[in-house]
């Protein structure tokens, strides 16, 4: 356990990630859309995963962190099940993750959101500074199947 607040706690341990809950999340989400599901499980394996746990120890949430700690890192895939929200557990996520194990010094952090820019403007989250950084979106329909 790396946090707690009234018995809901977040931990680090890959071992206790309810992975088909975190699928079966993505695939009812536009998480999900366009994404290979199967993929999910060897994705999260490779990631700072931050799973948030319930008093009675049923998973509640999600978020993971890419990083190579160095100067950049990608927050994704967080979420709180809809029975668990209301109550700062989304943000609580939000800032554990930051701040977990050196990733607080981090330059640059990025994600993307379709719905929850509230959840991370106050944690220092803008929209990408102009002329400086990039990106590139493709979404569901933009990618080949072939």
């Amino acid at each position: 356990e790396i946090a707690e607040r009234d018995g809901f706690v977040i931990d680090t341990d890959h071992s206790r990630l309810d992975v088909a809950m975190i699928c079966d999340f993505f695939a009812a989400s536009y998480l999900g859309e366009g994404v290979d599901l199967e993929g999910i499980a060897p994705s999260i394996a490779k990631s700072r995963a931050f799973g948030l746990y319930a008093p009675d120890g049923r998973q509640a949430g999600f978020g993971r962190v890419r990083d190579r700690r160095i100067t950049v890192c990608l927050l994704s895939d967080v979420f709180v099940l809809e029975v668990y929200r209301g109550r700062g557990l989304g943000k609580l996520l939000v800032d554990v993750a930051t701040r977990h194990d050196g990733l607080g010094n981090i330059r640059l952090w990025m994600l993307a959101t379709r719905d929850a820019h509230d959840l991370y403007w106050p944690f220092g989250f803008t929209d990408v500074e102009p002329g400086r950084v990039m990106g590139r979106w493709r979404g569901p329909t933009d990618i080949d199947p072939n």
